[in-house]
């Protein structure tokens, strides 16, 4: 049997084509890279903490989702307010990207 190496590769995760502080809080306005990482970084604290669940936080009523990722993909670059896909994407590849 051939012995394959694996080549690790560093990659980064990017969650919206809108910042975070919007889809989640609906903070349209510019603000510092301080402050958006300070909200961003509670948010994970208490993601972690099990004080708030990742998934249902983009659930809200007034967050537009989609049931497809490639339908979302499509749709969310002309949707105006609040949207992420973030959680069509997390049930396809729970889904190992089987047709649902």
């Amino acid at each position: 049997m051939e012995n394959l190496k694996v080549q690790e590769k560093p990659f980064e995760v990017i969650f919206f084509g809108n910042n975070l502080e919007h889809v989640l809080y609906g903070i349209e306005n510019r603000l510092s890279d301080k402050k958006k990482t300070k909200l961003s970084t509670e948010f994970a604290i208490d993601v972690s903490n099990g004080k708030k669940d990742f998934k249902s936080s983009f659930s809200q009523g007034e967050i537009k989702t989609w049931n497809i990722y490639e339908e979302s993909y499509k749709e969310i670059q002309n949707y105006e307010g609040r949207a992420t896909n973030i959680i069509a994407l997390i049930e396809e590849i729970e889904n190992g990207f089987k047709p649902l």
